[in-house]
């Protein structure tokens, strides 16, 4: 398992929050996500084998917030 903390861009209000870690939750290989407005970031713990970070990063895109590097 692995867990990140992605700077993400636009993250403005709890609907926010809540889109992200609905959307990313259901995803295979997504343990836990907790997307925060505040810091602007969203923390995720992964199992590598099933999902990776730019696939991550692309379904964030995908939500339209833009993930900094």
């Amino acid at each position: 398992m692995i867990t990140k903390t992605l700077k993400v861009h636009d993250i403005h209000c709890s609907s926010c929050e809540n889109t992200i870690q609905s959307a990313l939750s259901t995803k295979p290989g997504v343990i836990h996500v907790v997307a925060s407005a505040e810091r602007n970031d969203v923390r995720v713990s992964f199992d590598d084998a099933a999902i990776g970070e730019a696939e991550l990063r692309e379904l964030l895109k995908e939500l339209g917030y833009e993930p900094l590097p």
